[in-house]
């Protein structure tokens, strides 16, 4: 996870005759915030996470108005990579669910997911591991959704063996008190440095995520929950029939870092 690159496009000028414009918007985030995350709550308003030195916050944007910035956790080992975003996210009944990657030991690859609950927003559970493996490898991009029942599901990826050997795509179901209730393995081997991304659809639930072969091919895929079966994973770009724009095989791809 270390070794993951975010590639940025930007692009600004007229489109369909119509000229883009960025403006600054005062929001919560004091100096030297870093890690910005965005959600939405249930009732539809938009939900900033980010962290501030040692300390992740959250605020809610209604209509114009922003709420005080309030603590999940402070005096943490935050991982400041930014492909390894704290997320901050609304369940029912107006509770919340947060989780993020630590590393306590700056000089090992150990990196680990942690998670914390609240039923109101205002205070919160003791932050808790998310998976299961407590040893000093790397547990990390990952990805969080509310199942709809209380519980949240977190997507992540875990070298047991180290970045080299194959990495797992697993899922951790976490209750509302915040800790781990169920662990389960959803791809034995999967590229090890790119994020997961999860939502929840109308059919269940869904995590993205590249996918790697024996070959080292490494093409985007879905895996869908349905009813609460894991149904298998479908390959839904095949990156190596991009050419030399973003290549799947042996592990290219523009911004890749190895």
């Amino acid at each position: 996870m270390r070794n993951s690159a975010v590639l940025l496009l930007l692009a600004a000028g007229a489109m369909a005759g119509q000229t883009l414009k960025v403006e600054a918007v005062t929001n919560p985030a004091g100096p030297n915030s870093s890690q910005v995350n965005w959600s939405v709550t249930q009732d539809g308003n938009a939900l900033m996470s980010w962290v501030e030195s040692d300390t992740l916050k959250y605020a809610i944007k209604r209509g114009a108005q922003w709420s005080e910035g309030r603590t999940i956790a402070a005096k943490r080992h935050f991982f400041h990579h930014p492909a390894e975003l704290p997320e901050v996210i609304a369940m029912p009944n107006g509770a919340y669910m947060a989780h993020w990657i630590e590393t306590p030991k700056p000089d090992s690859e150990a990196e680990f997911v942690f998670v914390s609950a609240s039923k109101d927003g205002v205070k919160w559970t003791t932050p808790a591991q998310g998976q299961r493996d407590k040893s000093d490898v790397e547990h990390g991009l990952a990805s969080m959704v509310s199942n709809g029942d209380g519980t949240a599901s977190i997507f992540f990826l875990q070298s047991l063996k180290g970045p080299d050997a194959p990495t797992s795509l697993m899922r951790s179901l976490i209750g509302a008190d915040g800790l781990e209730v169920k662990e389960e393995v959803l791809a034995a081997d999967v590229c090890e440095c790119c994020p997961t991304a999860a939502a929840k659809t109308a059919r269940g639930l869904i995590v993205a995520f590249r996918g790697h072969t024996k070959d080292d091919i490494r093409d985007i895929a879905v895996t869908r929950f349905e009813n609460g079966r894991c149904h298998c994973r479908n390959v839904v770009i095949r990156l190596r029939r991009l050419g030399h724009i973003a290549q799947g095989e042996r592990g290219g791809w523009p911004g890749h870092v190895r």
